[in-house]
């Protein structure tokens, strides 16, 4: 076959880098969810607000102007919140100034670290990922941070600095007030009670359904086998789910070579 102009083209301006890249597989299926009037069970966000201390102090945040770019790699207040947070809740020490980076994100924090830290062949996982994402139902805030020994951090607030320059400054402040003391010990205890109830429902609705599920133990998603369903993948069937059933889920592919 003759490859066409727009081949060509698409070839052309495709670095090497990307040419093994692929869409999400997540995002692929919430699209899919949406076009077909789905439950969307393929994308992990939390179905309930932010609490409401916590909207105040970004809505006071911008008020009082900090609009304006923090420190790259994050503003000292959040990265001395974040530290207190580790220390306070696991046990863990470490110092703000050479071992903490606040980025857009968990997932901008990953591909910072992997771009920074990687050639071919390496292995690293001394590296901790975070976010403020699914613990306060901030998903679309895009704060999390990279936690790391001070030679790894050096090299990752390079790269971050040139993808992102810097997270959001006012969601940052208010990331202060959400990582120190500003929600009671409560609130976690509660979520942490709530999403526990998900979970078993989860579990018990599954096994009603037919699907040989494993209990998580550390998040809220769940593994199934599918095997005695009779399709030919698991891409197949989730593509199933949604267009016959009216549920979407993510073919575990994405996550692990089959």
């Amino acid at each position: 076959m003759v490859p066409t102009n727009a081949t060509v083209l698409r070839s052309r301006f495709r670095s090497q880098r990307i040419a093994q890249f692929t869409e999400s597989v997540i995002r692929e299926m919430t699209r899919l969810a949406v076009r077909h009037g789905a439950i969307n069970l393929a994308q992990g966000f939390p179905d309930f607000p932010a609490h409401a201390e916590l909207k105040n102090a970004a809505v006071q945040a911008i008020d009082a102007d900090i609009n304006q770019y923090a420190i790259t790699w994050g503003a000292k207040p959040f990265r001395d919140a974040i530290a207190a947070k580790y220390q306070r809740t696991y046990g863990m020490e470490f110092d703000p100034e050479r071992e903490i980076t606040v980025c857009c994100g968990a997932t901008e924090g990953i591909i910072a670290s992997l771009l920074a830290v990687l050639d071919p062949g390496d292995e690293v996982r001394s590296i901790l990922v975070n976010s403020m994402s699914k613990t306060y139902s901030v998903t679309g805030w895009r704060v999390g941070w990279v936690l790391a020994s001070p030679d790894l951090t050096g090299s990752i607030r390079k790269i971050h600095d040139f993808l992102t320059v810097g997270a959001a400054a006012p969601l940052q402040q208010a990331g202060v007030h959400a990582l120190g003391l500003g929600l009671p010990e409560r609130y976690y205890t509660q979520l942490s009670q709530e999403y526990a109830e998900r979970r078993d429902h989860l579990l018990t609705s599954l096994q009603g359904a037919g699907f040989k599920s494993f209990m998580p133990h550390g998040a809220y998603y769940f593994m199934t086998d599918i095997s005695s369903f009779g399709f030919a993948d698991d891409a197949s069937f989730v593509c199933h789910l949604i267009t016959h059933v009216g549920v979407a889920a993510v073919p575990g592919s994405s996550f692990f070579p089959m």
